[in-house]
């Protein structure tokens, strides 16, 4: 039995610890008790002490104080002698006036009771104090008897202890470890899915009722039925969550947007494959980290706003995010919402994100598309207006040069009033001239290079806009026409440059002031600092320089200043069409514009045009005599003063001149009499009929007429189409004499060479 109980107390940790345990508590019962006997055994003792010496003070206290009264130091000796025998007494002394007369015995302890009596003595009825008696008791003896009482009250005791702790493990292991060992067998073989009947080892046990382990069997095999059931039901809910994450998954992966989860710290929980593709890392290297590790901090930035907003509130929020991702700089629309538990609190948030980086773009191009429709309806009625204007304003004009050609054959050659006329036809010819500016500029008048020198053209351009450039810029110019050469060019495309160019430095000047500079010299190729993306040909170039010391452009903005529509300004400050108007001509000129320019430090604009040769400077061909002619010639038009004028001027040179201000009277007129005109001459813009309807009803009467159009705008009628309707020729008002004589010389030569 004992190597069985060693056998089980070694493996058994329950039966060590029961074991351990019942030696502990016996012991320290056992402890306890001793200790409390031993005290009152003590206390015992100590009483019997304060006894002897009560007995000491009842008893032989009067022969002690006679013996002290009458002074007999031999029979006070001999009383001390006497009762320091007394079992435990050690020292007995004896003090008188402060003096001790006597003492027997020694103190040799180290733990005693000491107790002063005091010496009185009767004497005439009067209880008078002699001295005291000091009385000290040992203790050794009384711990000497404690400590073996002790030693063998603990030896009893801790012996029956170990007695009880064997007996206990024996009736321990007998009831109840071998059947936990059995049960234990029975459960490591248990596996999932499999069922095992529980049983206790009874063998030897005959007859013994059920008892609490029967119980706990009885519980097991329940619970083992129970849990191999609810197996089977987790095992199956387990594989029904199996299906339905793998089709969640699917269902993520399968979208592209980016489907996401978080917790309150901002780190991924969740992420699909849309979510992985677009921050361009593995599943694995998201999981766990936030926004600062996996997008740069301008994105991470306006991610965490919206984070927190949901986290904070715990409301959905739908929001655009610019972010940079895998794909470069994309817009998402994002929808966010708190993730709460069962108590309603916010533990992380939902998100889905779509790029809408296409959509933005479309957006934005069909913006951009209305803009350049609405800039395209305000130039087309910019246009309407300025031919309207032209129109009027050239019949005007036709009057002003017609009488003033007029006026200069009448005066006297060399004369003051020859030279004043002379000044006013000039004026009236760069009136002339600013209205094809504005047809060119509505883009309906055609344009023609011709050979002229730029530095006249960009002063007047200068004076021009100086009454809008504020005070507080400082124009400078370096203009002079010997310092450059002449260029094959359109004067008012070059005139419509130097605006765009010197209104752009103005507004880059108008809150600050500044300098603005503007230069025109001649540049030689392999002399003379040119860029190298110079179209080839020319061996010198003209350099139009327009430098401002405003505000500067960026480098981002630079490689888009050249684009269509394409504006740093506010709205109604710009077209955005002024430098890619200026970039097209200078191109189609053959020639080059750059720019110099950095945030701060102001803007310098070069355009270069490719300098004539000497062989393309002619020289012009002198002024021949006005040819005449007597032939007879209808003149329609609806301006009475313009057929006035016509018509004295068609006489000087020697024709016979009808002249009619309606086209309908002058549709009647030729019917009446078709053969007495040899030429018609007719205005385009008329009411009733126009220049163009009245040509093909005179055609009709007479289809071999020679017909002359004159027009001052029509955007019904060119050249082209005249000539298709049976015109012979086309003209442009207002007329000058050296212009109009000769092409009605040249219409009626061509007509009679065909009869």
């Amino acid at each position: 039995m004992e190597n069985g109980i060693l056998k089980v107390f070694g493996k058994s940790p329950i039966a060590r610890r029961l074991t351990l345990s019942i030696i502990l508590f016996s012991s320290l019962i056992t402890l306890l008790i001793t200790i409390a006997q031993l005290y009152v055994d003590y206390r015992h003792d100590v009483g019997q002490i304060h006894i002897e010496i009560g007995y000491i003070s009842q008893n032989h206290l009067p022969a002690l104080n006679h013996s002290i009264w009458v002074y007999d130091p031999k029979a006070t000796q001999l009383i001390l002698d006497s009762l320091v025998k007394f079992q435990d007494i050690e020292f007995l002394g004896v003090t008188v006036k402060g003096k001790e007369e006597w003492h027997s015995g020694t103190i040799s302890s180290k733990r005693q009771i000491r107790e002063t009596v005091p010496l009185e003595y009767l004497s005439a009825g009067k209880m008078t104090p002699i001295g005291t008696l000091e009385v000290v008791a040992s203790l050794d003896t009384v711990y000497g008897r404690l400590v073996r009482k002790g030693v063998m009250i603990l030896l009893g005791n801790g012996l029956k202890t170990f007695l009880v702790a064997f007996f206990a493990l024996f009736v321990i292991q007998k009831l109840i470890t071998k059947h936990l060992v059995k049960l234990a067998d029975n459960a490591q073989v248990v596996t999932a899915g499999q069922e095992i009947i529980f049983t206790l080892d009874r063998a030897g046990e005959k007859g013994t009722s059920p008892d609490e382990l029967d119980y706990v069997v009885s519980a097991l095999n329940s619970m083992q039925e129970r849990l191999s059931q609810d197996f089977i039901n987790l095992s199956r809910a387990k594989e029904q969550i199996r299906e339905n994450s793998l089709l969640l998954q699917s269902v993520m992966d399968g979208t592209t947007d980016c489907i996401f989860a978080k917790d309150k710290q901002g780190r991924y929980l969740l992420a699909n494959r849309a979510t992985c593709e677009t921050i361009g890392k593995p599943h694995e290297e998201i999981i766990g980290r936030n926004d600062s590790e996996l997008f740069p901090s301008s994105s991470a930035q306006e991610i965490d706003g919206n984070d927190s907003t949901v986290l904070r509130e715990g409301k959905t929020v739908l929001a655009e995010e610019r972010l940079e991702t895998a794909y470069g700089h994309t817009v998402w629309l994002t929808n966010k919402s708190p993730w709460m538990d069962e108590q309603g609190q916010v533990v992380g948030l939902i998100g889905i994100s779509r790029n809408i980086t296409d959509i933005k773009n479309y957006e934005e191009e069909k913006r951009h598309l209305e803009e350049r429709l609405n800039q395209a309806q305000k130039m087309e009625a910019i246009g309407t207006l300025a031919g309207g204007i032209a129109h009027d304003f050239n019949n005007i004009l036709a009057a002003i040069i017609g009488y003033t050609e007029l006026a200069q054959d009448s005066a006297p050659p060399n004369s003051r009033q020859a030279a004043d006329l002379e000044k006013v036809l000039l004026s009236t010819l760069r009136a002339k001239d600013l209205v094809q500016q504005i047809l060119a500029f509505s883009r309906q008048s055609k344009m023609e290079a011709i050979l002229f020198q730029p530095a006249n053209i960009a002063k007047e351009a200068l004076k021009l806009l100086r009454a809008t450039i504020p005070t507080t810029i400082d124009v400078q110019q370096d203009i002079d026409p010997n310092k450059c050469g002449l260029i094959l060019a359109d004067p008012t495309q070059f005139h419509q440059i130097m605006i765009n160019l010197c209104t752009n430095a103005m507004h880059a000047m108008e809150s600050t002031g500044g300098r603005l500079t503007v230069s025109l010299r001649n540049r030689q190729v392999g002399v003379d600092p040119l860029p190298a993306d110079l179209p080839a040909g020319a061996d010198a170039y003209v350099e139009l320089s327009v430098q401002d010391t405003g505000h500067g452009i960026s480098p981002e903005v630079q490689s888009r200043i050249f684009e269509p529509y394409f504006t740093t300004k506010g709205v109604g400050k710009g077209t955005g069409m002024g430098l890619a108007i200026v970039h097209g001509i200078v191109q189609s000129c053959g020639g080059l514009i750059t720019v110099e320019s950095a945030v701060g430090q102001g803007s310098t604009f070069k355009v270069y045009f490719p300098a004539a040769r000497q062989g393309d400077i002619v020289e012009g061909k002198k002024t021949a005599d006005l040819p005449v002619g007597s032939e007879r010639i209808l003149l329609v038009d609806d301006e009475e003063f313009l057929v006035s004028y016509g018509k004295e001027f068609l006489e000087r040179l020697g024709y016979s001149v009808t002249g009619r201000t309606s086209s309908l009277e002058a549709l009647q007129t030729f019917q009446n009499h078709p053969e007495q005109f040899d030429l018609v001459i007719t205005d385009q813009t008329m009411p009733g009929l126009t220049g163009i309807d009245l040509s093909r009803r005179l055609l009709q009467v007479r289809p071999n007429i020679p017909i002359i159009l004159c027009t001052g705008f029509s955007g019904l009628v060119d050249e082209h189409a005249a000539k298709a309707a049976g015109i012979k020729a086309f003209t442009m008002k207002p007329m000058l004499k050296k212009g109009i004589a000769p092409l009605i010389r040249e219409v009626l030569a061509t007509a009679q060479a065909k009869h």
